[in-house]
């Protein structure tokens, strides 16, 4: 009985959390921006050791198939970086990243590049950014999630962990604190997912998700 009411006060602070995060709407949005998370909101529901989610992406199940495309001309250039990163996913068995337009009741994934100095802090350099955003369609609940690197800083070139850090912030990781983990909120050249990204992908895509 306890047990019981541990879990349904848990998956409320949860869904308050989603709700909070998207300005009020069942299915929220959220498009976050490395450098500018609430800690709190991260970290809700997370098992000690594992890999932090986005509360929205545990709020609101769904399916472990992307589809993915490039938004603009200059994303395209970066083709090769985006789809070493795919690869690494893919690897994973637990999602599926394939190319291709995401129709009606499916999860799309965007990659783009873009172009911001970041002059509002001298401390910080952004990389990239991403993040899901999730919605309610009549086929279901889709996430089309977005993930893009920063081009503004050319002496720090477009790099592969970065890639795979936004593409695991648009599947539903969070930053996470451990420098094991290539979702650290620093950059680390990191280029693979560690054993704490992999138990945070199964939570929201192994058997029995749904």
């Amino acid at each position: 009985m306890k047990r019981t009411h541990w879990w349904w006060l848990s998956g409320l602070v949860v869904l308050l959390t989603g709700l909070w995060l998207g300005g009020g709407t069942l299915i929220a949005t959220t498009l976050r921006q490395d450098g500018l998370v609430n800690q709190l909101a991260t970290r809700v529901a997370s098992p000690h050791g594992q890999t932090p989610l986005e509360p929205i992406a545990l709020a609101h199940p769904l399916q472990p198939v992307y589809y993915y495309h490039f938004a603009n001309a200059e994303a395209t250039e970066f083709r090769a970086l985006f789809e070493e990163a795919v690869t690494v996913f893919n690897r994973t068995g637990i999602v599926q990243l394939q190319p291709g337009m995401a129709r009606a009741g499916q999860n799309s994934l965007t990659f783009f590049t873009y172009r911001d100095a970041g002059t509002q802090r001298s401390d910080f350099t952004e990389l990239g950014k991403g993040g899901p955003h999730v919605i309610q369609t009549r086929q279901g609940t889709v996430n089309q999630a977005r993930a893009g690197v920063n081009l503004a800083h050319p002496e720090l070139r477009p790099r592969l962990s970065v890639a795979i850090h936004e593409i695991g912030h648009a599947v539903g990781l969070a930053h996470s604190t451990a420098k094991t983990s290539v979702m650290t909120a620093r950059d680390h050249e990191q280029e693979w997912l560690s054993s704490a990204d992999l138990a945070a992908l199964r939570l929201l895509y192994g058997p029995g998700h749904v």
